[in-house]
């Protein structure tokens, strides 16, 4: 059985200068520490990130019905709809069990669906999704239509970007779905892998990307030549055009234009780059696209399909 996504849909915050982040208190890096990662401006958001994954959800009720839901949020204030930080006394626990993907259900009229909440991807969360929608179709008896959505906002109380790992964050919800209809893209392979650390030395990251890659297209029987576009997170240039390198893919096919515009969204990175290629006439079809996805916590995802 094939399994297909498509309808992709983002929503980022109000562009701002990495100028004006500093100035406004957002970051602890200077604009020209910031510039040198890679950053020109990022997205800061006035919607709580559940209102972001709402307006977002609107996007996909012309295609109901839709049988699952898969969302994800790696902040904690993001998993929880309410604020119990706002009474001053002890209550009830509903509050503080107030799940994003029930509110999202019943506030789109979304009926009959099984959903599932992620969270301690980090900035992978799209891509577990998305994995488990697909093993999901792929045991499906009948015909099944998934939503995956994610969706953030930097806590009021944080720093948008982390020095440390030369990042620079943006707000954004972003989502797609999953089907076993066809769709706009064809998924011909996928490869996961948890490392379970903290913090990964950038080499040992570096060669556990390469055999991941090594393995979806052996699984797909796809040469790296082969590979039309190639779409990573909106972070560190240098690791990406090291990783093609060892791959032997052409370095043409990787592109970091949207890195200075809406720096690092997330796993939104995926959804907007995805978009932006095609309002550029980067995708054709019957050619093979790679995606990277990367997540605190050491989650490695790799996406192999077709566009249709």
């Amino acid at each position: 059985m094939n399994v297909y996504f498509g309808h992709p849909h983002y929503i980022l915050g109000r562009s701002h200068t990495v100028e004006e982040l500093y100035e406004q208190g957002f970051t602890v890096s200077t604009p020209h520490e910031l510039g040198s990662f890679g950053f020109e401006r990022n997205a800061v958001s006035e919607m709580s990130a559940y209102e972001l994954a709402k307006a977002v959800g609107k996007h996909f009720l012309p295609h109901t019905p839709i049988h699952e839901m898969y969302y994800d949020a790696c902040f904690t204030e993001n998993l929880n709809v309410s604020d119990p930080s706002q009474y001053d006394e002890r209550v009830l626990m509903k509050h503080f069990m107030d799940y994003p993907a029930m509110n999202l259900c019943n506030d789109l009229g979304l009926t009959g669906l099984k959903y599932y909440g992620l969270s301690q991807q980090g900035c992978s969360g799209l891509f577990g999704c998305i994995e488990l929608a697909r093993r999901s179709m792929l045991c499906a008896d009948a015909p099944r239509k998934a939503l995956c959505i994610t969706s953030e906002k930097v806590p009021n109380n944080c720093f948008y970007d982390r020095p440390e790992q030369r990042l620079l964050h943006s707000d954004a919800a972003s989502g797609c779905l999953v089907s076993t209809e066809a769709m706009s893209y064809k998924i011909i392979g996928t490869a996961s892998l948890s490392m379970t650390k903290r913090n990964v030395k950038m080499l040992e990251l570096l060669l556990a990307f390469v055999s991941l890659t090594k393995q979806v297209l052996q699984q797909a029987n796809v040469p790296s030549e082969k590979i039309e576009n190639i779409f990573c997170p909106n972070f560190w240039p240098d690791f990406w055009a090291r990783l093609l390198s060892l791959i032997k893919a052409d370095p043409r096919v990787l592109q970091f234009d949207n890195m200075h515009a809406s720096a690092h969204a997330f796993s939104s990175d995926f959804i907007i780059n995805l978009s932006k290629r095609e309002l550029n006439g980067l995708l054709h079809s019957g050619y093979t696209q790679l995606v990277y996805g990367y997540g605190y916590g050491s989650h490695l995802y790799c996406l192999l399909f077709e566009k249709m």
